[in-house]
């Protein structure tokens, strides 16, 4: 009788432990899945919908877009990062929470004399707070979630 107990209570759990399980992201699934490209930078976001609910772009010329592309980044799995903008390389350190799905960079590492779009992108990256994604697209959005920056595998 204490065996049939024991079991029904263990059943009782197992959706709960699904549940939970389910809630998290595989945070190295979405960040360590090879080389990420810039798509766009997205304004009036609704960070609490779909993933790709991505708002109005900011940038619309193909001139613009296509030289987005050329900003890329890498996770790596020892908390390191690379990437690449219009004019060098830089480094840093990243860290992800799956359960509250925070995320931040430190430890930036950049040329000097950052301009344009490549001062514009250091700057978002540095002050970025949340994360959503899977392993095809990953949006990374500062406090208040209300713009984002989205990537995609080139």
């Amino acid at each position: 009788m204490q065996i049939l107990k024991r079991l029904i209570y263990l059943l009782a759990l197992l959706p709960m432990m699904m549940l939970n399980s389910c809630a998290e992201d595989d945070v190295n699934e979405i960040f360590v899945s090879g080389q990420w490209a810039l798509i766009n930078y997205y304004n009036n976001i609704d960070w609490g919908g779909k993933l790709n609910n991505q708002g109005t772009p900011q940038y619309t010329k193909p001139q613009d877009l296509e030289e987005l592309l050329a900003y890329t980044i890498t996770f790596d799995t020892d908390g390191t990062l690379t990437g690449t903008l219009s004019n060098g390389t830089f480094t840093g350190k990243w860290k992800a929470d799956a359960e509250g799905r925070t995320f931040s960079i430190s430890s930036m590492k950049t040329p000097d004399n950052l301009k344009g779009k490549d001062k514009e992108f250091i700057s978002f990256l540095n002050g970025v707070k949340y994360y959503r994604g899977d392993s095809k697209t990953l949006q990374l959005a500062p406090e208040g979630a209300t713009t984002c920056i989205q990537f995609a595998h080139p």
